[in-house]
């Protein structure tokens, strides 16, 4: 522990042991925020994803399945929203529906420990007040991970929450807040930020804040995610308005560049995606796989 983190928790009035730091580490399905986070959404946490309207707080957490589908055989998806059904935007987002268990939140019949006692990564849509978010945390338990989208903008929970909203009286220690934000908008989609911000345990890594664009109907942008953290590390050169990696000709301009890597390069795609993470400490995709 350093000397900063060492003041951070003097400040906080808790003892070094109130440290927590999670072993495992949970794929966002988005490169950038895997980076801020340390790793991902951390293991045996209650994580929230919050923000204003439309700044892409479900489409996080659809990337998030489709990246937590590739390491359960059952992911469940817990929505509050009556109007939410499962459209061809989830694929694109690499959800596969057939391998999703969509959980009505507000028939309080089906949310039973006996359905979800062999799942131990849930997420949750559409949270909307403090009951729901109770209800949720009720299926909190050892070994589970749950990431919830939180609809408002005020606290939600009566116990111990720190910077979180997601009620965790069950496991206090164990909390992170993701707020969304939109930078920028277009007419081909928009720049989000993401600010984290955790109970205890913070920071995992030196960043806790994270950029990327959102394509309208396709989701997360990863190829110029890729791009734009190759260039940044510097494992994608760029000479002029040329890119290139280990020997593949990206294009000329960053547009061309991306339409590269997404339809012709798929597998420079995947090397620099590997080359990134082990730059930055991260869990290998393989190691998911």
């Amino acid at each position: 522990m350093d000397r900063k983190e060492a003041a951070r928790l003097l400040k906080a009035n808790l003892k070094p042991s109130d440290y927590y730091a999670p072993s495992l580490y949970y794929p966002t399905g988005c490169l950038p925020l895997d980076a801020a986070l340390g790793g991902g959404w951390p293991a045996d946490y209650i994580s929230q994803i919050t923000g204003p309207p439309d700044v892409g707080k479900t489409t996080l957490l659809l990337h998030t399945i489709a990246a937590a589908q590739k390491i359960h055989d059952k992911v469940f998806m817990v929505t509050f929203d009556m109007n939410e059904y499962v459209t061809p935007y989830w694929a694109s987002c690499g959800v596969d529906i057939e391998r999703l268990w969509l959980v009505p939140g507000w028939s309080k019949t089906s949310l039973t420990e006996d359905l979800f006692e062999l799942g131990d990564f849930l997420v949750a849509d559409s949270i909307p007040g403090q009951p729901e978010a109770d209800l949720i945390d009720s299926l909190q338990r050892e070994g589970r991970t749950i990431v919830a989208v939180v609809q408002t903008r005020q606290r939600v929970s009566n116990g111990p929450v720190g910077a979180s909203g997601v009620s965790t009286h069950n496991m206090s220690h164990k909390a992170l807040s993701v707020e969304l934000s939109a930078a920028q908008r277009g007419l081909d989609g928009m720049r989000v930020t993401a600010n984290a911000t955790g109970y205890r345990h913070w920071p995992p890594s030196a960043m806790n804040r994270a950029t990327w664009h959102l394509n309208y109907g396709t989701g997360i942008d990863r190829e110029g995610a890729l791009l734009d953290m190759g260039v940044q590390e510097g494992i994608v050169g760029k000479h002029g308005s040329y890119y290139e990696y280990a020997g593949w000709t990206l294009g000329q301009g960053r547009e061309a560049a991306i339409l590269n890597l997404r339809e012709y390069s798929t597998s420079a795609a995947s090397a620099l995606e590997d080359e990134i993470r082990h730059e930055l400490g991260l869990t290998s995709r393989s190691a998911w796989a």
